[in-house]
């Protein structure tokens, strides 16, 4: 309601009560009482229908005032009840209850509007009750209490408001509500903008972490803060993700090297924590037993963004802390890492006898800003080093996988430092917040002053720090220093068109299971390729999730169930090491054609067209592979398996079939869309099938 506006308050109140009284209170003052009517006068529509009436007259309650309501009822016997029933103080509203609309001011952010008798009793580390009011709801005694380690001796501290079962926060129409969220403090950075920066460079990297905001904070009807509405890493998050709230959740204090010292479990609190003791215990494994340990059990999509992701904002604090870890108990399995807590990035970091608190940037400091930051000869400043990333990048094929899904996150999000200015997202995305941000900042700034920790930096001189310091300086130190040609690790440019093509597709597997089904899409070439948001259509339909990356000489299986794949009786399945992803919808029919579009949607390749003539064993053990009909100077991917006394084993590694698969290579075909191909065999082998 504006000022001007009463309050005219309904209830439905059956059996014809001897007295109803409404009783108001603004702020926290005292209550007033005024009755409740239902003859048909004083704002009541119809007389004796049941329906009660009572008005609380305009202005009672200033512009920005919380202006609250119960109902009183008592029966023709003297008994009497309440709404709302409050009959628990700690989970249950005490009044219903709206805002007075403030017309004073306006803002480009949203506001959250939050009412408490006491605020000082708010960073008490038990927090007290107060009530908050988002777009039109208010949501009354609620708990409020500081978040956070070392942040809650800051005068400007990050809370976390917990709503009551019943009546959770909606805080967008689109997404189901929320029972508690977190409202950080900008005390850290006086760029103001490095959390919202950081979650959305995590969300354009198709991680799934937290959504975060500014927000205008009034306090009391007053200007409070310029804050930041961040989302809780709870089963709200995971099914906004599409993943299974019912999974496995554990909040992380450790370098991922213990399941009982360190750990938070938040979910599946009837389990006790086997399945991440199981989990700690195969990363800290050696050799190709850890190797092949992640490919049956990580998801390896999500992890390689991860990092990738974590890397491009150069956040030094997530090894032993400031990272869940996430399992599909009930689906495949896979453990994956969701990110938490992002206010020491994009070149704040913790020092030795500096703390938390200081001005020092990070951007090109190694081996803490070295792409394989994390792994045990890449360790954070004290020495601490995260087991699962040095798992990831201690696998050769893993490590090629990651740094190519970096170079393409490098390009998209962070992009070159031959970009002409006017193109750079980041510094675009940078300038628009600080338009929509800078009234209330001024405002911010005007009520807290400038954070007395390390120089004295306004908002403007705090984001020039953030852009001249660490992301222009980041951006020489990853395309230059660390990239090829420079004689660094990261790969080129990936190559426009890559080779790929299918391989083996199994459509009938031997145990009748559908499920064990499998479609191999090869890579020949001596590049990784990303095909993250590439499709695979045809009889099967699929979306390469974000970070799927096929190494060189190598292969990713795509399956309808990953569970069923690892425990099929015969190879390919757990063990050995395999890369598959899915699961794809609907299953394969024999012979049904196939088709691998790239994410811009252009056809890369096809299981139909062009016909294949072999030419049986010759003298000197060659078989000669003739292509008729092939789209003109396309490239054309054979494999092959053999019969006979030959080989027993691929040089790919990873399917291990009977007789073998071997990747053979690639013709292309001529501008008549015919090619030849002479590929040898080994000598005692009898028979040959080959595959386009």
């Amino acid at each position: 309601p504006t000022l001007a506006d009463p309050v005219v308050v309904f209830a439905t109140l059956p059996g014809f009560p001897a007295q109803a009284t409404l009783h108001t209170r603004v702020l926290y003052r005292t209550e007033s009482s005024l009755g409740m009517v239902d003859d048909g006068t004083g704002g009541d529509a119809v007389a004796g229908d049941g329906v009660w009436t009572g008005v609380i007259p305009a202005a009672t309650a200033s512009m920005g005032q919380m202006l609250r309501w119960r109902i009183q009822v008592t029966d023709g016997s003297g008994n009497a009840s309440i709404s709302p029933p409050f009959n628990d103080p700690n989970k249950e509203p005490e009044y219903h209850g709206t805002m007075v609309q403030d017309t004073s001011w306006s803002s480009s952010l949203p506001a959250l509007h939050w009412f408490v008798e006491n605020p000082s009793a708010a960073g008490n580390p038990n927090g007290t009750r107060c009530s908050v009011f988002w777009e039109d709801t208010l949501y009354d005694n609620i708990l409020v209490r500081p978040r956070g380690g070392s942040s809650t001796w800051w005068p400007k501290k990050n809370f976390k408001f917990d709503f009551n079962p019943g009546f959770r926060l909606r805080i967008d129409p689109d997404l189901r509500k929320v029972d508690e969220i977190n409202v950080q403090s900008s005390y850290s950075d006086k760029s103001y903008l490095r959390q919202i920066l950081c979650w959305e460079t995590y969300e354009k990297a198709g991680v799934q972490g937290c959504f975060c905001f500014p927000l205008r904070m009034q306090q009391n009807g007053q200007f409070h803060s310029v804050a930041f509405l961040l989302e809780q890493p709870d089963e709200d998050l995971l099914d906004r993700h599409g993943l299974d709230p019912e999974g496995a959740l554990y909040k992380m204090y450790n370098q991922a090297t213990s399941a009982t010292s360190g750990v938070e479990k938040k979910t599946r609190l009837h389990e006790d924590n086997s399945d991440l003791a199981a989990f700690i215990a195969g990363i800290l494994q050696s050799g190709q037993a850890r190797y092949d340990f992640l490919f049956d059990n990580a998801d390896l999509p999500s992890i390689i963004s991860y990092i990738a992701a974590t890397t491009l904002i150069h956040d030094n604090d997530h090894i032993a802390k400031n990272y869940y870890l996430y399992r599909d108990s009930d689906g495949d399995g896979e453990w994956r890492v969701l990110p938490w807590d992002k206010d020491l990035t994009l070149g704040r970091n913790y020092t030795l006898g500096g703390g938390v608190l200081n001005d020092t940037m990070w951007a090109d400091d190694d081996p803490y800003s070295h792409p394989l930051f994390g792994d045990s000869n890449h360790r954070k400043v004290d020495g601490w080093w995260n087991r699962l990333v040095d798992a990831c990048h201690d696998s050769p094929r893993i490590r090629e996988m990651y740094l190519r899904r970096l170079r393409t996150l490098m390009e998209e999000i962070l992009q070159s430092p031959t970009t002409p200015t006017s193109q750079l997202d980041f510094e675009s995305r940078i300038t628009n917040l600080q338009a929509a941000m800078d009234p209330d900042v001024t405002l911010d700034i005007a009520n807290w002053g400038i954070p007395t920790w390390g120089s004295q930096m306004n908002f403007q001189a705090g984001i020039d720090q953030l852009i001249q310091d660490y992301i222009e300086v980041r951006r020489g130190h990853l395309f230059n220093t660390h990239s090829v040609p420079g004689g660094g690790i990261i790969p080129a440019t990936a190559s426009p068109a890559p080779p790929m093509g299918f391989g083996f597709i199994e459509a009938e597997p031997v145990s009748g299971d559908q499920d064990e089904e499998f479609i191999q899409i090869i890579n020949p070439g001596g590049e990784a390729v990303d095909i993250s948001g590439w499709t695979l259509e045809g009889g099967v339909s699929f979306i390469f999730d974000p970070g799927t990356v096929v190494p060189s000489d190598d292969s990713v299986l795509v399956s309808p169930n990953l569970a069923t794949f690892r425990a099929r009786a015969t190879p390919p399945s757990a063990g050995q090491g395999i890369f598959v992803v899915g699961p794809y919808d609907r299953h394969l029919a024999p012979g049904e054609e196939l088709h691998l579009f790239d994410k811009e949607g252009a056809l890369v390749t096809s299981t139909g067209g062009p016909a294949l003539v072999v030419r049986g064993l010759e003298a000197g053990g060659t078989a000669l592979l003739t292509v008729v009909g092939a789209t003109p100077m396309a490239f054309q991917h054979y494999a092959f398996s053999l019969t006979g006394s030959g080989p027993t084993t691929s040089p790919y590694g990873d399917l291990a079939l009977s007789p073998p698969i071997q990747l053979a290579g690639m013709v292309r075909a001529d501008s008549l869309g015919n090619a030849t191909k002479s590929t040898a065999v080994p000598p005692g082998t009898s028979g040959i099938v080959v595959w386009l």
